[in-house]
């Protein structure tokens, strides 16, 4: 939203305190901004503006805003307002700078300034109102009321409805629009707006107001992949076993203790003598051949349990036979 002086309407300024009012501008005729005619209000695509003009929010109805964000400038049905029916005051308040954004009922394209009671210039209606940072690094704007908006049976003579915007989505957390006389509450999509002033020269300023952006806070994680295996019993003793005979079954619990799934294998090692777990049928994990175990992406934390069955050749030796079976993981 732009807003800048014209005719008499300037602001003052004062070690960094303006005090005054000036109307919002038609960007496209300025050639300001983005060249859109009419204002830019800044309402969430997909959420809802809300119209009408009896006493109560109740009496409103909710038109869906688009992505094109018409104002009745641009002709068709409006979801936002004319951007001759705004204006920007400022003033002091013990030191801070205060500023409102306000709707006038009684304007008109043709004649902007809305003079209430006759003499009086009166803005009507309490639309966005807060305070502004007007430091040389932070210029920032923050809203400060719940919303508000007047009677529209005659604002002059009847009291604000306090709390409107905050009925239909507005509030504290909100930028409210409340339109009286025809009344609209558009939800803005940030709760701040970042504050340009351009001093234009004989206290002719231009404000620009565009929603600030919101604090964030960068983050960055790595993952590391990690593979590890885990197996119970660490040993298996077959007793005395005839040969050509099967020993009875013995039961291992091999587990994924990795972070991502794994693949597992099997393979037979330092045997000694040999060609007795490595022979035929030698050992065998679930009836089949030590190589042919290949369990494939098993979850972190999951299980697999074969069963070990050695038979010794017939013409084995009597003796002592060791081997060392060693399982492998890898990722899947």
């Amino acid at each position: 939203m732009i807003f800048q002086s014209v005719g008499s309407h300037t602001l003052t300024e004062s070690g960094g305190v303006y005090t005054g009012m000036i109307p919002m501008v038609d960007e496209l005729f300025e050639q300001l901004g983005d060249y859109v005619s009419g204002c830019d209000i800044y309402a969430r695509e997909d959420a809802s503006a809300w119209f009408g003009d009896g006493p109560s929010p109740g009496e409103w109805t909710e038109e869906p805003i688009g992505s094109d964000h018409d104002s009745a400038t641009l002709g068709g049905t409006p979801d936002t307002p004319d951007w001759w029916a705004y204006s920007l005051k400022f003033w002091d308040d013990s030191g801070v700078q205060k500023w409102r954004v306000a709707n006038h009922s009684g304007t008109t394209e043709a004649a902007p300034w809305y003079l209430g009671g006759g003499s009086k210039e009166v803005e009507q209606g309490v639309p966005m109102s807060g305070e502004m940072d007007w430091t040389a690094l932070s210029m920032y704007a923050a809203e400060t009321d719940i919303g508000a908006y007047l009677s529209p049976i005659d604002p002059l003579t009847h009291p604000e409805i306090p709390g409107g915007a905050a009925t239909k989505g507005g509030g504290g957390a909100c930028w409210d629009m409340d339109w009286s006389w025809g009344s609209e509450v558009v939800p803005l999509q940030f709760a701040g707006f970042a504050v340009q002033v351009t001093d234009l020269g004989s206290n002719n300023y231009r404000v620009t107001l565009t929603p600030a952006a919101p604090t964030a806070v960068s983050m960055t994680a790595a993952f590391t992949e990690s593979i590890g295996i885990s197996v119970t019993p660490t040993s298996v003793d077959f007793g005395n076993l005839v040969p050509g005979a099967a020993s009875a079954a013995h039961v291992v619990t091999v587990t994924n203790t990795g972070n991502i799934a794994e693949d597992f294998s099997a393979s037979i090692e330092n045997e000694s003598p040999a060609s007795v777990y490595t022979g035929s049928p030698g050992l065998q994990m679930n009836t089949a051949s030590v190589g042919s175990w290949t369990p494939t992406d098993v979850a972190v934390d999951d299980t697999e349990v074969p069963s070990l069955v050695l038979t010794v050749p017939a013409d084995t030796a009597p003796g002592t036979y060791e081997a060392t079976l060693v399982f492998w993981a890898a990722a899947h």
